[in-house]
């Protein structure tokens, strides 16, 4: 089964320098990377994909074309799981700062320093008002307008009583 990246250019796309990703070509890349990985000081997938020459939309790209393909979806998350912990094991050793290592542990598994601290989804350090809260103010706002609507036609038509 053969891919390709198409590099469009305004509406035209030029197909003649199209790249073809083969499960072949793709998992011979992602054992380089995975020895990469493994053996050194990579924290982030593009890092990994600038070394070998690769654009960092590739790896989005590999995930959506080979979703189907388990072992290449295996080799991919063997390879998150490793910069993960290579993220991690140096913030534990304090060579990278431990902001790095929370965001991480926030992220990919809700962890908090704080225990029962309300977070809102998109895992900001703020106290984010419970679910619901918005929805709930915007129909508070939606009937007071109605509310303020009511009281101007009222006056609006005693102002035309009082005026025959």
């Amino acid at each position: 089964m053969h891919y390709y990246i198409k590099k469009q250019y305004g509406s035209d796309t030029e197909t003649t320098n199209a790249k073809k990703w083969t499960e072949e070509i793709v998992s011979e890349h992602l054992l380089f990377i995975e020895l990469d990985v493994s053996a050194g000081r990579v924290f982030f997938v593009r890092s990994i994909l600038a070394r070998r020459g690769l654009k960092s939309d590739v790896w989005r790209y590999w995930k959506r074309i080979f979703a189907d393909n388990d072992d290449i979806m295996e080799q991919m998350l063997v390879i998150e799981s490793h910069l993960e912990a290579n993220l991690l094991e140096s913030a534990l050793k304090n060579e990278l700062p431990a902001r790095l290592a929370k965001v991480t542990l926030c992220y990919h598994y809700n962890w908090y320093d704080k225990p029962n601290v309300p977070r809102c989804k998109c895992l900001c350090s703020k106290n984010c008002p419970p679910p619901g809260t918005y929805e709930r103010l915007l129909k508070f706002v939606i009937y007071l307008i109605k509310i303020m609507i009511k009281i101007f036609m009222y006056n609006a038509i005693e102002f035309n009583q009082k005026g025959k």
